[in-house]
């Protein structure tokens, strides 16, 4: 799928949440964690609610009606849980990041009308799912009778272009520069692996396999 199919999808909320649901990132139905019984999804409020009815006794024989009304998210256990921006706008921000080489900060800023935190933390949540997919992918070099050799490289920055090269990487400041490299690592050879039109599909395929979905 191409970045412009996607963001066409983006621009309809129900064809978003098809799309989710077929990639398995977002439950199509949900058994109720209190009776087990199967519960309905409401689109307008993207939340499961059950509608069992039981009928009880009290001590004086008389029956009496008792609903579950139980209610969850459809994000509950979801790489989505817990996020303060719209599905749509989150999903834009995954393409625009799976496209988008760095610098992409500004753009992002002005194209989603998000601050600045909000593009690192995201950006984080991203690259920790190229990194699982990494580890996932990666495989011993060398082996019995091959020399392996290993060289260093210094990442850093001149200040105005002038003088001596700087030790700090020139990586964000958020987090440690280890983290950062690996970060960055993963996101580079996950770009690198699909290409343009398989790309997203990939990273929800991806994302279904880290936040398996109980229905």
């Amino acid at each position: 799928m191409k970045l412009y199919q996607f963001l066409s999808i983006c621009d309809d909320r129900d064809k978003l949440i098809d799309y989710l649901i077929e990639h398995r990132v977002l439950p199509s139905s949900v058994r109720c964690p209190r009776c087990d019984n199967a519960m309905d999804l409401n689109r307008n409020s993207l939340f499961f609610r059950c509608y069992k009815v039981e009928y009880i006794r009290d001590c004086h024989k008389k029956k009496l009606k008792k609903k579950c009304d139980k209610k969850l998210s459809i994000f509950h256990n979801t790489w989505f849980a817990e996020s303060r921006l719209d599905l749509q706008t989150v999903c834009r921000f995954v393409a625009y990041f799976l496209h988008i080489r760095p610098p992409r900060y500004t753009f992002l800023e002005r194209e989603l009308e998000i601050s600045d935190r909000t593009i690192v933390n995201w950006s984080g949540f991203c690259r920790e799912l190229c990194i699982q997919w990494m580890k996932s992918h990666s495989e011993m070099i060398g082996g019995e009778g091959q020399i392996v050799e290993i060289d260093e490289a210094k990442m850093g920055k001149r200040k105005y272009n002038k003088g001596h090269m700087q030790t700090r990487a020139n990586i964000s400041k958020d987090g440690t520069q280890k983290y950062h490299f690996v970060g960055y690592s993963a996101e580079f050879f996950f770009r690198r692996h699909y290409n343009h039109c398989e790309i997203i599909d990939a990273f929800f395929n991806i994302m279904a396999n880290m936040y398996p979905i109980s229905e």
